[in-house]
């Protein structure tokens, strides 16, 4: 107990109901593109599949972190197609792709991702039908599903990933087995998931 007490004090784990997980760098602390080069290869090889699935015409919902924004990078440059995304880092990089159209979500923003979220952003997404939601996760565990370590993110994923015909996970595999507090959605809800080689045999056969 103490040691736990300690470590939560370095900021190194969070205490939860039943027991502790480590917690992520904080993102402050490394740069985005320091963040971006991180598992580069394997995120952008998962990216060029992802965006390789985007149709013309289509409204995409864009999910938040480094492999949405390698996604982004991959676009089609002659794609005509609408980009929701609560993103603002992938907004403005969006605005460099003349035929795609941006919808931004507004709300509480998270400074050290870049992503707004909280009722604003919820209430927004409760109005917005897309036919895909591409997005990445911090956990990825075949019994308890897709998890996030803060409650508010992990909200407004569950309401923007409700709206989408198709759920599409693009999750490198160090994603694969962290299991975090808040569930997003179970992973029989998912139609696609897109991962690298380095994915556990048991978990790709499931």
């Amino acid at each position: 107990r103490r040691d736990l007490d300690r470590l939560e004090k370095e900021g190194l784990l969070t205490k939860a109901y039943g027991g502790a997980y480590l917690r992520e760098p904080r993102l402050r602390d490394r740069s985005l593109a320091e963040r971006l080069m991180t598992r580069a290869q394997a995120k952008e090889a998962i990216a060029i599949v992802a965006a390789g699935m985007i149709r013309e015409g289509e409204t995409i919902f864009l999910g938040s972190g480094t492999t949405c924004l390698w996604v982004v990078r991959h676009f089609p440059k002659d794609l005509s197609c609408t980009v929701v995304t609560a993103d603002v880092r992938l907004a403005v990089e969006l605005c460099n792709l003349p035929k795609v159209n941006v919808i931004t979500i507004g709300g509480q923003l998270e400074k050290d991702s870049g992503v707004a979220y909280g009722p604003i952003a919820e209430q927004t997404l409760s109005g917005i039908n897309t036919d895909k939601a591409i997005f990445s996760v911090m956990g990825f565990s075949i019994e308890r599903g897709l998890t996030h370590a803060a409650v508010e993110i992990a909200a407004y994923k569950r309401k923007a990933l409700a709206a989408a015909q198709q759920l599409i996970v693009v999750a490198d595999s160090q994603k694969i087995g962290k299991i975090y507090p808040y569930i997003i959605i179970p992973p029989k809800e998912l139609d696609i998931v897109i991962t690298d080689e380095d994915a556990p045999p048991a978990f790709v056969d499931e």
